[in-house]
């Protein structure tokens, strides 16, 4: 539990130092764990982060009825094992709709999808909320680092990643509509 007695501005002291030290200590293990399993830094990274993520968000009513290290990798390997599963769905829809064209047609059809993915994730960018738009296109289409988005923005590097985090899950949720309608569509030849 994240929680501590006190005044509102000392818990809230008291509650980042002790999730500091709780990201600290863990995250590099948790990483390690993930990347080992996933076979992907960029996907190890963001389950770490969503992780901890979700724990700051929910730390007024986190309580623990393990110790936090098991709770730490316990959660972790929730969410690796629903990683993998979205994988593997999506590897056997990319399958089944690769083997549903014709050779001929799927160059074309390819570049149809292509566009129109483009032209959503495109939208799905521009709905997002105006600092984790901003935040998100500085890292994903100009390159910056965490610290340099923190520094040209004057805020923590932890503020940076809650953005990416939170930009990155509402681009998934835009998204996997789209994909889906998009896949069923295929698969029904229309």
């Amino acid at each position: 539990m994240l929680r501590s007695s006190g005044s509102v501005k000392r818990s809230v002291s008291l509650q980042e130092r002790a999730f500091e030290e709780i990201y600290r200590r863990y995250w590099l293990k948790l990483f390690q764990v993930a990347w080992q399993k996933t076979g992907n830094r960029e996907a190890a990274e963001e389950l770490v982060q969503n992780l901890f993520v979700r724990i700051w968000e929910r730390r007024e009513k986190l309580i623990l009825r393990v110790s936090l290290k098991s709770y730490l990798y316990g959660a972790i390997r929730y969410l690796i094992i629903r990683f993998l599963r979205d994988q593997l769905v999506s590897s056997r829809h990319l399958a089944a709709i690769q083997h549903a064209l014709p050779e001929s047609e799927e160059a074309v059809e390819d570049q149809l999808l292509f566009r129109e993915l483009n032209s959503s994730v495109e939208a799905s960018i521009k709905k997002l909320p105006g600092r984790s738009r901003t935040i998100f296109e500085l890292s994903r289409t100009r390159h910056f680092s965490n610290k340099q988005i923190a520094g040209q923005l004057n805020i923590s590097e932890k503020t940076v990643e809650y953005h990416l985090t939170k930009s990155l899950r509402l681009l998934r949720v835009h998204l996997k509509d789209f994909v889906t309608v998009f896949a069923t569509l295929l698969l029904m030849g229309c």
